[in-house]
């Protein structure tokens, strides 16, 4: 998709925002969570979350894979590489989940609890489940907005012997379609390898990446956020477990803020994005050549103090000699959406 295309969606997606909220007496609510067990409306007015101080931390990089970067000479942008900017863009938020009062109610009843918990204005944050089997356990990280299901006990290895790529996929589409999720909906899958702990034992997922808008959702090291990621064990060929990001456009606050512009992308851009190149790298001095940009959104999840934002950016491919990489910047307005955090001092 090119950007010209991304700003006319988003574009178009703002005037909605604009053409439905025009002539409301609303006034936007600058709070994550609103009282009385309801949620906030999730069409909102024009910067409606107010000036956003939640900003990205910029990671400096010093390897693409295997392949180490360069020392920078200078970051190389060609002049037809960023577009005119105008307009306004969506940004979402998340505004939460109301408590079910009932349900807490009743447990805590059940168990004996005498907690004073009404007076303490509680949040839901997670939720646990076990099958009556004892064979499947249900996580719902209702901040992060996933969904795990967990096999439970160990599993011998298979008669069949290692899983190979193609056993591995079918493993995890079988599973996943097993629980009434069908990732075919998010394309083609891959698979990664790794460790869950330093210099731990490899491990085997098989993911589908997730397209949020219509765009590529990516987390704030410019890499895919999955809509469904399946671990597979390769010698019982048994799916282990299933994790599912509930991110959806339509179940999440949004609000319309001012595109950057240009001249702030171009020069965020000049000195290598948000994930620049480190400058304690070894070896020449070499260019960065900036090769291609995309529509992407960047995934700011929730933390003590903000709420989880998806912010619309634009992700940047470039050649350092024979290796590639990816840097971005937002796509929104520094004035209304501070690209980096304010550093506080005490």
């Amino acid at each position: 998709m090119s950007v010209g295309i991304f700003a006319l969606l988003l574009s178009v997606a703002a005037n909605v925002f604009f053409l439905f909220t025009r002539g409301t007496d609303k006034v936007p609510s600058d709070q994550v969570f609103v009282t009385g067990g309801q949620e906030e409306s999730l069409l909102m007015g024009p910067v409606a979350f107010g000036q956003v101080q939640r900003g990205f931390v910029p990671k400096f990089q010093k390897a693409s894979g295997s392949s180490a970067f360069l020392p920078v000479a200078s970051y190389v942008l060609p002049d037809t590489l960023v577009p005119q900017t105008s307009g306004a863009l969506p940004l979402f938020r998340d505004q939460g989940v109301p408590l079910d009062e009932s349900e807490v109610q009743r447990i805590f009843e059940r168990l004996g609890v005498t907690l004073g918990w009404r007076d303490l204005q509680l949040l839901p944050t997670q939720q646990r489940w076990r099958t009556a089997d004892r064979l499947m356990e249900i996580a719902l990280d209702i901040e992060k907005r996933a969904l795990t299901v967990t096999r439970t006990g160990s599993f011998s290895p298979s008669i069949e012997g290692r899983a190979g790529d193609d056993a591995t996929v079918a493993i995890a589409r079988e599973f996943s379609m097993s629980l009434g999720i069908d990732p075919a909906q998010y394309g083609t899958p891959k698979i990664v390898e790794r460790s869950t702990e330093p210099g731990g034992p490899l491990k085997t997922y098989v993911i589908w990446p997730m397209i949020f808008n219509g765009v590529s959702l990516l987390d704030a090291d410019a890499q895919p956020v999955p809509a469904v990621q399946v671990q597979v064990g390769r010698l019982s060929r048994k799916a282990l477990s299933m994790t599912v990001t509930l991110l959806r456009p339509d179940r999440m606050s949004k609000s319309a803020y001012p595109w950057s512009p240009k001249a702030a992308i171009v020069a965020s851009l000049q000195e290598g994005g948000l994930l620049p190149i480190a400058k304690d790298t070894k070896g020449t001095k070499t260019n960065v050549v900036f090769t291609s940009l995309t529509p992407s959104y960047v995934l700011l999840l929730g933390d003590r103090e903000y709420p989880t934002y998806i912010v619309p950016t634009l992700l940047v491919e470039f050649m350092q000699g024979n290796v590639t990489g990816r840097t971005f910047v937002p796509a929104l307005s520094e004035a209304q959406f501070l690209w980096r955090p304010i550093v506080k001092t005490l």
